[in-house]
């Protein structure tokens, strides 16, 4: 049976409770820590619509140019994918400015071939073709014949990495957001799938997904409260913002559990669905679809 949050967010996942599925209704509420127009960068005398649906058009778009280059047997599917399809989408229209990776990175004697970064590395981007699952380990990612998956390589470097808290990986078809967590042994990540998103026309979703990921949410703040940065331990050196603060500290909780306690957490949701919130929730503009 889906949850009740895979029922209201058809193009959106959140797997191994890396942060609680209220977080997709509260960023339609504007209910999150540093929501406003200024944090996201939107000009004076222009609404929330007025800009997520011009990043709608053109992410619409380019998905639609994506799709049909990736027919093309002259490019290759890793550049298509990458050069036309993400590049463009985390820059035009999450506003991340990130660069590629000249060289692996190395975190003592162990290699990672991180593809892109941004916000000078403290956000490793791992970004492949549309042919490469996520989870199938690969050669392309591992070290010395070592194989990883493009999720294994994220996950690990982020927990080498001192200096980085979130990363984000894609093949074009789906993106994760996934955290730093040691303690978790399950893959815990917020997945968006991409097909579903535009193929359904799903405006609500795209909303959802430029509110939540823009760059604005994974800017490292190095004056954030203790009580906010993480109190203390891996968090606390890089005062990097978590998704909102984690949604009120709940991915620094969930540090703490076990994954028994993560398992049970995720069953009561899917058991007891959240009721409709009361409070004012994102007013999207439906016609925007059919532009």
């Amino acid at each position: 049976m889906a949850s009740a949050t895979q029922k209201a967010f058809e193009s959106i996942r959140i797997v191994g409770g890396l942060l609680g599925t209220k977080i997709l209704h509260d960023v339609r509420q504007f209910s999150l820590p540093g929501q406003d127009r200024q944090a996201y960068g939107v000009e004076p005398g222009l609404t929330f619509n007025d800009e997520i649906g011009r990043y709608w058009i053109i992410a619409r778009g380019r998905w639609r140019e994506f799709q049909q280059k990736s027919q093309r047997e002259d490019i290759t599917r890793k550049s298509v994918t990458v050069n036309d399809w993400l590049v463009p989408l985390l820059t035009r229209v999450l506003g991340y400015e990130i660069s590629p990776c000249q060289q692996r990175k190395m975190i003592g004697e162990r290699e990672f071939p991180i593809s892109h970064e941004s916000f000078s590395g403290t956000v490793p981007i791992v970004l492949c073709g549309s042919d490469i699952d996520l989870d199938t380990s690969d050669p392309l990612f591992g070290q010395e014949g070592r194989k990883r998956s493009p999720m294994g390589l994220a996950q690990e470097y982020l927990n080498a990495q001192d200096d980085s808290l979130w990363a984000i990986v894609s093949n074009g078809q789906v993106l994760r957001i996934l955290r730093d967590n040691p303690a978790m042994t399950r893959p815990a990540y917020l997945e968006m799938d991409f097909a579903r998103l535009f193929e359904e026309d799903n405006y609500a979703d795209f909303a959802t997904l430029w509110l939540l990921l823009h760059s604005s949410r994974l800017a490292p703040q190095k004056d954030l409260p203790e009580h906010e940065g993480g109190g203390g331990g891996r968090d606390q050196g890089h005062g990097q913002a978590p998704i909102a603060v984690e949604h009120a500290k709940v991915g620094d909780n969930l540090e703490c559990r076990q994954d028994a306690d993560l398992d049970r957490q995720h069953q009561r949701d899917e058991d007891h669905p959240e009721e409709p919130h009361a409070e004012r929730e994102l007013e999207i503009d439906l016609s925007l679809i059919h532009i």
